[in-house]
């Protein structure tokens, strides 16, 4: 199958993402010394790239779901990487919208604290990542430095895919995790590598990581 360099390519990956997260969790459940709720994050995002692992490992053998059919091998393993692609697509966006419930979480924990006290004085009904972002952005917050680009990028990417359908609606490019993100409007944002979107997925991981340090200063 003329996709299984790509396929040992991305399971190694995943495989070593979810040693990784896991690290990342009992040091910082270590240095908080508190509940299982201010790590939960990096929990949801083993279960995701885990799932993700799962589903990918049976495409290994998958040209065999179409032995008895007309289809061609290109044709087969076309279908195969799309549905691969879609796999993958959407272990970031679960992780995404996971990050925005745990952040919400997170500040409701710390009631005092400059970036909850920034968020109340916002006066929304419903608070998003991207208001946690900008507010955490503020010089009176400094939770995340105020030239970070990387966080908007990742929740831009995230919208377009939930919201458009991939299709981006604005001419941008992004430098995410070492990769770079073209965006042309009224196309379907394409990948060229599997490894796209757990890279930017571990790079949200990364970026939550830290800013949980940061607000509970650890």
């Amino acid at each position: 199958m003329a996709i299984e360099p790509e396929m040992k390519e991305v399971l190694e990956f995943l495989e070593g993402l979810i040693t990784r997260v896991n690290l990342l969790q009992g040091r910082l459940r270590d240095d908080l010394r508190g509940s299982e709720d201010d790590v939960r994050l990096l929990g949801i995002a083993q279960t995701q790239a885990m799932q993700a692992l799962e589903v990918l490992d049976c495409y290994s053998g998958a040209r065999l779901l179409h032995s008895t059919t007309d289809l061609g091998p290109e044709r087969i393993d076309r279908e195969i990487r799309d549905r691969i692609v879609a796999t993958l697509r959407q272990q970031f966006i679960t992780t995404m919208s996971a990050i925005e419930y745990c952040a919400k979480e997170a500040v409701r924990m710390v009631p005092n604290s400059p970036i909850a006290i920034a968020i109340a004085n916002l006066k929304k009904k419903r608070i998003y990542l991207s208001d946690i972002v900008l507010q955490s952005q503020k010089e009176e917050v400094g939770l995340i430095s105020a030239t970070d680009r990387t966080w908007m990028h990742l929740i831009k990417i995230r919208n377009m895919l939930v919201h458009n359908n991939g299709v981006a609606d604005t001419a941008l490019t992004y430098e995410i995790a070492g990769l770079t993100v073209v965006l042309v409007p009224g196309k379907m944002t394409e990948t060229d590598t599997f490894l796209f979107f757990p890279k930017v997925a571990e790079e949200a991981i990364l970026k939550y990581h830290d800013w949980l340090r940061a607000l509970f200063g650890v």
